[in-house]
Formats: C-alpha cells, sequence, structure tokens
C-alpha cells in the first residue's frame, strides 16, 4: 500500500497539512471500495448511508467508540476525519 500511495497519490496523501498514516489508509480504503462496488450501485449507498450515519452521531457513534476501544492509541479527531475522508471518496 505505500507503495502505491507513493506512486498514486503523493500529494493527495502526504502532502496534507497534518499527514497521518490512519486517515491517509482510510482515503485509500475509501478508493478501493468505491472502485470494488462500482458495479453495485446499491451496495455502495448502502454502506454510505450506514457511514454517514455513524459520523452524524459524533462521540456517540458505535463505529465510532468501538474503534476507540479497540485502538487505544487513536484519538477521537483522527477517527471522525478518517471516516470523514473515507466518506468522501466514496461520494
Amino acid at each position: 500500500n505505500i507503495d502505491r500511495a507513493v506512486d498514486n497519490y503523493y500529494s493527495e496523501l502526504y502532502e496534507t497539512e497534518n499527514f497521518n498514516t490512519f486517515v491517509s489508509s482510510a482515503v485509500l480504503l475509501g478508493k478501493d471500495v468505491k472502485r470494488i462496488l462500482e458495479d453495485n450501485r446499491v451496495a455502495l449507498d448502502y454502506f454510505v448511508e450506514i457511514l454517514q450515519n455513524e459520523v452524524a452521531l459524533e462521540d456517540e457513534g458505535l463505529l465510532i467508540n468501538q474503534m476507540l476501544e479497540t485502538h487505544s492509541s487513536l484519538k477521537y479527531e483522527e477517527v471522525f476525519e478518517a471516516l470523514q475522508k473515507l466518506l468522501n471518496e466514496l461520494k
């Protein structure tokens, strides 16, 4: 993934303010999921809807809280930003 990120998305991922590998990984994940589900718009829309609902809940969302509980090194802001960027890639 590092080679792909550098070769194909260097400026988009590495030349951002406050670069973070977790957030950058979410961007790559979004690109991959969108490509995988491009022929199944219903599944993609459903996935986006689930993520949008979780992001809308902010610090009350189950997904965000599970991510924070299972990865104690992450901060809320990182997880929230990662999910937002993941959503942006899927739209």
